[in-house]
């Protein structure tokens, strides 16, 4: 048995521990998940039930619940580390830690009710244009999508020419698609892991004590082109090789990538090389798999998967797709939102959600613009990215003897312009979106020219 109170390992007169301050709701729960009063004081004393009579539905149980619920009406303290007493930490402490955590919850779940219905970012001049769903496309999208067989036969054709031509081939009569977006394809399969495939992948990671701090950058060649931690991406995550995670890990990595291999019509084309290898030129391969968690308040701001030209070039390959599988169901918060096509995912256990960074050619797509939405409650997420292969580019045999070759501070150079060429476009869109939705704002308030747009 154990305190309903977590700060505290074993109660005093009834199971022999120290005792700290216990507040009003001082409880604890049998195995059978009972409640009744702590017995701080004798039970002969006191009055109170025994642990032998807890089980029973009593009047001081009923009690105990209420209180329970109005001194940690969220449930916070189910979750929370246990205090260090040894260490000096008191009850004040956890107040202030429930404290903090009530406000980041409030904070987080304002955001993703600001994000319910999202203005879409203006595009770059040089984008493609966008396609959406026929009809009412954004309230199809909204509700989840549409199954290829509820859309019209001339419009599935269209889009299956398109991914075979311009992305990657996509087995769209595979059980569960779901469209979402035509031009840039946005596809979810409801239940592409199933739930126990998902507890085995949470579960392996966090076993693994490998979970840190999210970086951006972790998947580029050269350190060259950055990989540090930002405030943009404030996860926790861990990228999966062969062993790192344990056989269990192994197991639901494999089959997920064996069933990517299908939806994405691997069989078709070349053979695909190996995983977490650099692949040759023209040749699809999986990127290392990455776990991710997201906490309340945590995100991942707008980004592209895709590399720009110069990165692409350095690292000898581009990301041509996003598999990404949800690994627990979220209730508030966490949403994927692809921010130039004004639409939102709603994580669900088991479900994947797959578009495209780059054209077939190489070229990022910056219409695949997105972010991780502020998590409310905890989220896990797994990501599987598909490089395919870039030919090395090749200059004039003259020229290669006339120009010198850019040794590693002329590579430096090049990082370091191209990613701050990336962080301004990134700036300048949400930016952009800000003053979009601002705009919106004001109409529905009814405030003409000067009013201040919102932020």
């Amino acid at each position: 048995m154990r305190c309903l109170n977590r700060t505290v390992t074993e109660c005093a007169k009834c199971r022999g521990g120290p005792v700290p301050f216990l507040p009003a709701s001082r409880a604890w729960r049998t195995s059978r998940g009972a409640t009744a009063l702590c017995r701080v004081s004798s039970p002969q004393s006191s009055g109170l039930p025994t642990p032998e009579t807890a089980a029973a539905p009593s009047e001081a149980a009923d009690t105990a619940s209420l209180l329970g619920t109005a001194w940690d009406p969220e449930g916070l303290f189910g979750t929370s580390t246990p205090l260090n007493f040894a260490a000096g930490e008191q009850m004040g402490d956890l107040i202030a830690r429930r404290e903090r955590e009530r406000a980041a919850r409030r904070a987080a779940t304002a955001a993703a009710a600001a994000a319910a219905s999202p203005a879409p970012v203006p595009l770059p001049a040089h984008a493609r244009p966008l396609r959406p769903l026929p009809g009412d496309g954004a309230a199809a999208a909204a509700a989840g999508g549409l199954r290829p067989a509820d859309l019209p036969p001339a419009v599935v054709s269209e889009l299956d020419s398109l991914l075979r031509r311009d992305f990657m081939p996509v087995d769209l009569s595979w059980p569960g698609v779901r469209v979402l977006h035509l031009d840039p394809p946005v596809v979810t399969v409801e239940g592409f892991l199933t739930g126990e495939q998902c507890d085995r992948m949470v579960q392996a990671a966090e076993a693994s004590g490998r979970m840190q701090a999210s970086r951006i950058g972790a998947s580029n060649v050269t350190s060259l082109y950055g990989n540090a931690s930002s405030n943009r991406r404030t996860s926790t995550s861990m990228m999966v090789t062969p062993g790192v995670a344990g056989p269990v890990m192994d197991t639901v990595v494999s089959e997920l990538q064996s069933r990517g291999k299908k939806l994405l019509r691997a069989d078709e084309g070349p053979a695909w090389g190996p995983s977490g290898k650099l692949p040759r030129s023209g040749q699809y391969c999986y990127e290392a798999l990455q776990v991710a968690r997201y906490e309340t308040g945590q995100h991942f701001l707008a980004h592209e998967d895709g590399f720009p030209p110069a990165l692409a070039s350095s690292n000898g390959f581009q990301r041509h797709a996003t598999l990404l599988v949800y690994l627990n169901d979220v209730a508030v918060g966490g949403a994927t939102r692809f921010d130039h096509l004004g639409l939102a995912v709603r994580p669900a256990k088991g479900k994947a959600l797959l578009f495209f960074p780059a054209f077939a050619d190489g070229t990022a797509d910056c219409r695949s613009l997105h972010t991780a939405e502020d998590a409310v409650d905890i989220k896990y997420a797994t990501q599987q990215w598909i490089a395919r292969g870039l030919p090395k580019p090749q200059q004039p045999q003259q020229q290669q003897q006339q120009q010198p070759q850019p040794g590693v501070a002329g590579s430096a150079k090049l990082a370091a312009a191209a990613k701050q060429q990336q962080e301004q476009e990134l700036e300048q869109r949400e930016r952009a979106g800000r003053q979009a939705k601002g705009a919106k704002t004001v109409a529905k308030s009814g405030k003409g020219f000067g009013s201040k747009p919102a932020k």
